[in-house]
Formats: C-alpha cells, sequence, structure tokens
C-alpha cells in the first residue's frame, strides 16, 4: 500500500520524525536514527483503508560492524471494514433470501444484492470508513418489504483488524385485513364465517369467524 502516513517516536515517546510516506513498493523508511528503541505509529491511512493504530516497534543496536544493516521492523497490516445485518420475522425467526443494496453518506450505492444467508444474515464487507446504510430491495417470499433503513459506521481507526460492525435485525412481517360485518342498518354481526381466497382461486385461510 501506497501513501500511508507514519511518525517515528522514541523510547520516551518523543515523536522523532513526522510523515514519513509509504512509497510504491509499500516501504516507509526511517534515516538517521541513533541507537535506541522507537516505533513505527500510522498517522493516516491510505485512501479507502481504516488507520490501524497499532505501534511496531523497532531497535537500533548500539554498536554493528561498519555500516549498519537496515532495520526491518516488519509489516503493517490495513484493512477495510465489514458490516452485519440479521433479518428475522416477527417472532424472531430468521429468514433467508432478503435482497440489500448498501449506500453510503452521498446516497450512492456501493454494493448491490447482498443476499441474506441462512442464519439471516447480511454481510457487507471491503468498506471504507464511513457511514452506510442498509436498504432492502426484495423481501423474502411471502413477506412485506421493511423500507426502513438502517445506519451503520466504519470507524477510521481501530487496532489491527477492525471488528465486524453489528447493525442489529432488521424484520420482515405478513400484512394483516380486516373485514366488518354489518346488517342493512349498519349493525355488527357475531359468528359469520369467512374464508379467504388468492388471485388464483386458491384457499390460503379458512374458518374465520367475525368477533363481538
Amino acid at each position: 500500500l501506497e501513501n500511508a502516513e507514519f511518525k517515528v517516536i522514541n523510547a520516551e515517546g518523543k515523536t522523532v520524525i513526522e510523515k514519513l510516506v509509504s512509497n510504491e513498493a509499500g516501504e516507509v523508511t526511517a534515516t538517521e536514527l541513533a541507537p535506541g528503541t522507537y516505533q513505527f505509529v500510522e498517522t493516516k491511512a491510505p485512501t479507502g483503508y481504516v488507520l490501524n493504530t497499532d505501534p511496531v516497534e523497532f531497535t537500533i543496536e548500539a554498536e554493528q560492524a561498519a555500516m549498519p544493516k537496515v532495520v526491518n521492523a516488519g509489516e503493517l497490516a490495513n484493512y477495510k471494514g465489514s458490516a452485519v445485518l440479521t433479518k428475522v420475522d416477527a417472532d424472531g425467526k430468521v429468514l433467508e433470501n432478503a435482497e440489500f443494496k448498501v449506500i453510503n453518506a452521498e446516497g450512492k450505492t456501493v454494493i448491490e444484492k447482498l443476499v441474506s444467508n441462512e442464519a439471516g444474515e447480511v454481510i457487507a464487507s471491503e468498506l471504507a470508513p464511513g457511514t452506510y446504510q442498509f436498504v432492502e430491495t426484495k423481501a423474502p417470499t411471502g413477506y412485506v418489504l421493511n423500507t426502513d433503513i438502517v445506519e451503520f459506521t466504519i470507524e477510521a481507526e481501530q487496532a489491527a483488524m477492525p471488528k465486524v460492525v453489528n447493525a442489529g435485525e432488521l424484520a420482515n412481517y405478513k400484512a394483516s385485513a380486516v373485514l366488518t360485518k354489518v346488517d342493512v342498518d349498519g349493525k355488527v354481526l357475531e359468528n359469520a364465517e369467512f374464508k379467504v381466497i388468492n388471485a388464483e382461486g386458491k384457499t390460503v385461510i379458512e374458518k374465520l369467524v367475525s368477533n363481538e
């Protein structure tokens, strides 16, 4: 990764070098260091990545034969963020095959067609820091589309690998309808029996009885 920015601090926590930028090879090079223990600290992540606040320690030895070797301080990884939303029904049972998109703070779609899995989870990954929304685009078969928007945030900085953000739950519901039975004078009538048929003429509910 290019264009990550670092500073170098010494054992007393004092900044001895500022604004070191990783090159095309991803290398951050600190020169002119006296013997001692130091830390690389990332101050700005590459665009689209989460700042990794884990410091990387290294030591410049007090004595070496001839020209000192360049100390290899190892690697520091940057990550993108992830979030998970769980789809449930009114009873809390998880729902598979709900479809979502993810939009950013500007209202632009950044991920399309995320589908809830067997565990009801909708997982959005490879997200840069920022605020986003899960938007349901297709409900599971037999359920009503839930147009509630679920907002979540990928933090700009975290130590090492970011945790998956839990965006909570979004429920899908089935619908209800009510019919009122009356006589010619508008008086309500109890104990009338009904069935409900769908557009194909198939009976979907039997023996519905009017109440008081």
